[in-house]
């Protein structure tokens, strides 16, 4: 168990409790443990690297961290039951799990073809995942400031375009794996 993938374990924790916080509507208390958990996964991966603690279980265990806190805080900010006024629009969500979903069926379907046994995220998948990271901090700023400012609506169009193009690259470049000989 090295320390890059205790920050994983300590970000997946750090999912339900952020979740539980946004529906008590402690929207400041939810801002601060997203804050953690976003430490937690730039910590894990810049040990990981300059200390060379990479490990298998952290190659697939990071993304899934990743993954589980995007996802279900896109699900969560976008139901208007939870009472705040800037939700996360319902187009943009189905986009961003298609995405998710592209991505893990692919490497499943490349691991089990024995293509590949890790995919390293490409810059672009990067600067994606940054940008819905910050639509989600954005979100919940912007309710505890009590406004909704249009750059929120920009954010989202922005982060839309970047999620589409990187799934086409993606898919571009694993099929280019998948034709490739083995």
């Amino acid at each position: 168990m090295s320390v890059p993938n205790i920050l994983t374990i300590l970000r997946i924790i750090f999912t339900p409790i952020f979740l539980i916080l946004i529906i008590q509507q402690k929207l400041q208390q939810a801002f601060i443990v997203f804050l953690l958990a976003g430490l937690t996964d730039a910590l894990d991966g810049a040990i990981a690297r300059f200390f060379n603690q990479k490990t298998n279980l952290g190659i697939y265990l990071d993304p899934a961290a990743d993954k589980l806190l995007i996802s279900s805080s896109y699900i969560l900010l976008s139901l208007h039951s939870v009472g705040i006024p800037n939700t996360i629009p319902v187009w943009l969500i189905s986009f961003v799990i298609g995405r998710d979903v592209l991505i893990v069926s692919g490497f499943l379907f490349f691991l089990k073809q024995n293509k590949v046994n890790n995919f390293s995220p490409s810059l672009l998948g990067k600067t994606t995942t940054v940008c819905q990271v910050t639509v989600i901090g954005l979100v919940l700023l912007f309710n505890i400031m009590q406004i909704s400012p249009p750059i929120l609506n920009w954010a989202y169009l922005i982060t839309l375009i970047l999620t589409i193009i990187s799934g086409i690259d993606y898919s571009i470049s694993k099929f280019r794996l998948l034709s490739s000989p083995k």
